[in-house]
C-alpha cells in the first residue's frame, strides 16, 4: 500500500514539474503567470476537503500528529492557490501577487513572533512545523486573494 502512494505521488509530482518547466514563448511568459488550468482547482477542493475529512475522522497518526493529513491538505490548498481563475487579466496577476507576498510576509511574521514570545517565556524547545507554516500561507493568500478581487468587482 505505501508503494502505490509513493508511486501515486511521484507521478502527480512529475506532471507538476512537467507543467511548470514546459517551454514558452518569451511573450506568453511575460503575459501571464504560468498557472495550472482551471479544472485543477476545483480538484484540489475535493483533495482539501477528503484530506480534511481524513484528518479530523480517520487515525493516521504517528507520535501524536497527523502527518499525512496535513501535507495533503497544503498539496490541495497549493492546488486551489496555483490554478487560473474564470478572468485572468493583468489586474487580477497584480492582486495575486500582492496577495502572495502579503501572505508570505504575514507567515514569517507570524512564526518570529511566536519564537520570540517562546524564547522570552524561556521554552526553547518550541517549534513550529513547516508544514503549518505552509497552511497558515496558503490559507492567507487565498482569504487575501478573493477579499482583493471582490474589491475590483465592486469598484468596476
Amino acid at each position: 500500500m505505501k508503494t502505490a502512494i509513493i508511486i501515486l505521488i511521484a507521478i502527480i509530482f512529475v506532471i507538476i514539474v512537467n507543467k511548470v518547466v514546459k517551454d514558452r514563448p518569451e511573450k506568453d511568459l511575460f503575459k501571464q503567470l504560468g498557472l495550472f488550468p482551471r479544472w485543477v482547482k476545483y480538484s484540489g477542493m475535493i483533495w482539501f476537503i477528503i484530506s480534511l475529512v481524513i484528518h479530523y475522522y480517520l487515525d493516521f497518526s504517528f507520535e501524536q500528529k497527523n502527518f499525512i493529513a496535513v501535507h495533503s491538505m497544503n498539496f490541495g490548498l497549493f492546488l486551489i492557490c496555483f490554478s487560473t481563475d474564470k478572468i485572468e487579466d493583468e489586474r487580477t496577476n497584480v492582486v495575486r501577487l500582492r496577495s502572495f507576498y502579503r501572505s508570505v510576509i504575514l507567515g514569517y511574521v507570524t512564526v518570529t513572533i511566536y519564537y520570540l514570545v517562546h524564547y522570552l517565556m524561556e521554552y526553547p524547545d518550541f517549534s513550529i512545523p513547516a508544514s503549518q507554516v505552509l497552511f497558515f500561507i496558503f490559507i492567507i493568500y487565498l482569504a487575501n486573494f478573493y477579499y482583493s478581487k471582490m474589491d475590483l468587482r465592486s469598484e468596476k
